[in-house]
């Protein structure tokens, strides 16, 4: 039997800062069949981590999968890990209860032009169908409500930053 932490995906999110201290968010690209409403929602980056990877290798490999954004200067990472559980009806068949997640900040230096949420042509699979740049404060407020308490922890860690 796994271990409790064993149950959940190590991963990690990422936070871009961008024009006006604001952070980039993507709506997930939605689908009809979804029972937790996960899709349609907004969310920063995230992932998972891959064997032999760096925490940090996976959020800058990321970053770029999912964003097309290369244009960046780390900030800094949450102080701790955090966690969230899925819904019961999200559990995959890979068993993973939940994702654990180090987080990390960075400074986009980029222009817009960089940033394509349309994956599909650069050979990885598109997570986001829009972008927006928001206010850190706000973004426990769009994400899907099992995200909700792990959005709540990762502010207080990077709200510096915007100040």
């Amino acid at each position: 039997m796994k271990e409790k932490l064993d149950l959940y995906r190590r991963g990690v999110g990422i936070l871009i800062l961008g024009p006006n201290n604001h952070v980039w968010v993507g709506r997930r690209i939605c689908h009809h069949n979804d029972k937790n409403k996960s899709s349609c929602s907004w969310q920063m980056p995230q992932g998972g981590i891959n064997p032999q990877e760096s925490s940090l290798d996976a959020a800058y490999r990321e970053l770029y999968e999912e964003t097309g954004i290369k244009s960046v200067s780390l900030l800094g990472e949450s102080d701790s890990y955090v966690k969230y559980d899925f819904p019961k009806s999200y559990i995959r068949k890979n068993g993973y209860i939940g994702q654990i997640q180090k987080w990390f900040a960075f400074r986009f230096h980029g222009s817009t032009s960089e940033i394509c949420v349309d994956r599909t042509s650069f050979g990885y699979e598109s997570e986001f169908d829009a972008w927006a740049w928001v206010s850190l404060l706000d973004t426990p407020n769009i994400v899907v409500d099992f995200k909700k308490k792990s959005y709540q922890q990762i502010v207080p860690d990077f709200v510096y930053l915007i100040k």
